[in-house]
């Protein structure tokens, strides 16, 4: 966890029956080859089941990689349970007028467009009430255009972008989301999109200033939806 920035290192294991019953509204547990613990009481429930990250013999190599995708399976549950019950993640709100100057920053820093950025409706992800993270918006007819999507260098591969990606797919509210990209086709594959052509996304998608501005016409296109 510590390579993703969260410190877990005054956390412990503790047994349910050091737990307050009254104290808990929702119980996930990750069981998968082994039978899940009892929780007493009248709480809400789910189960993600989680293989083993290490196994038995498994090399140190191998544990570390097994706790790394645990970690992804972990992160991509919480996002999907976050945006389908329209919470908000921790460090992230709704953009303000006043945050554009340092969005555009981050955006001119990553060498990624900013036209057409006051259309848009955006989030940013805050550390220390900077700004050091952005996704927008930018609406069409049957659709939305993912867009400015940036994280500041010194906060890359914790998780963060896929963080702001699935809070700006709630905000979508079930329209298709489509987005150009020649850095990051494997990464938003990953999450979920699908190769696709122009041809294939609505021609208002096609009006935006992200498909008509200065993105290469060659850009590849995907789409979610």
């Amino acid at each position: 966890m510590a390579e993703v920035g969260i410190d877990l290192s005054d956390h412990t294991a503790k047994p349910v029956s050091g737990i307050d019953p009254a104290s808990v509204d929702l119980v996930i547990t990750l069981c998968a080859e082994e039978v899940c613990p009892l929780f007493p009481g009248r709480v809400e429930r789910l189960h993600w089941p989680i293989p083993d990250p290490g196994g038995p013999g498994a090399t140190e190599e191998e544990l570390r990689a097994g706790l790394r995708s645990a970690r992804t399976l972990i992160r991509r549950h919480l996002l999907d349970l976050a945006r389908e019950r329209g919470w908000t993640p921790s460090g992230v709100r709704p953009r303000w007028e006043q945050d554009l100057p340092a969005v555009r920053a981050l955006l001119e820093q990553a060498d990624l467009p900013v036209e057409g950025l006051e259309v848009t409706r955006g989030w940013v992800l805050l550390d220390r009430m900077a700004v050091v993270g952005h996704v927008a918006l930018e609406p069409a007819v049957d659709a939305q255009v993912l867009r400015s999507l940036v994280v500041a260098p010194t906060l890359r591969g914790r998780g963060l972008g896929e963080v702001l990606v699935s809070v700006a797919e709630g905000g979508a509210q079930g329209l298709p989301v489509v987005l150009r990209t020649q850095t990051i086709g494997d990464w938003v594959q990953a999450l979920g999109y699908l190769p696709a052509t122009l041809g294939e996304v609505p021609q208002g998608v096609r009006d935006t200033s992200q498909f008509s501005g200065t993105l290469c016409s060659g850009t590849p296109v995907y789409r979610k939806g």
